[in-house]
């Protein structure tokens, strides 16, 4: 994956979800690492979309930090995080989504539309907090 084809927010929010990572002494950035970035943006459009289509930010933000909690710490402060196996697989996609549309970046409503589809994991949570998908 290219950060260059990026947007500027999602970027930032990778950057984020980087630091939310660390925070939790995880030691790799996973989808919802990203989704928490994503939704807690200042001037994002990810928490609007989200509500637009039926989604509790409160009850989605709650299971976030559910599952956050969950995830496996490392010991140590090395400050080394990575993409996730799920990550990585999404971003991916999302490169391929935007060639395929013809769009230069990828953007954080390309990547929703690729976790919306998804029926565990970040997908699940997004249903459970009341998802409509259209």
């Amino acid at each position: 994956m290219r950060f260059d084809k990026l947007t500027n927010r999602l970027q930032q929010s990778i950057q984020e979800a980087q630091s939310l990572a660390l925070a939790l002494d995880h030691q790799f950035i996973e989808t919802e690492h990203l989704l928490s970035a994503l939704i807690n943006q200042q001037g994002g459009s990810t928490q609007a979309l989200l509500v637009q289509s039926g989604v509790d930010i409160a009850v989605l933000q709650k299971n976030l930090q559910q599952r956050l909690d969950g995830m496996a710490k490392v010991a140590g402060d090395s400050g080394d995080v990575h993409f996730g196996t799920g990550l990585s697989r999404l971003f991916n996609a999302a490169e391929k989504a935007a060639i395929k549309a013809g769009d230069q970046f990828v953007s954080s409503a390309q990547l929703i539309s690729l976790l919306v589809k998804e029926n565990k994991g970040v997908g699940a949570l997004l249903k459970d907090a009341g998802l409509n998908a259209h």
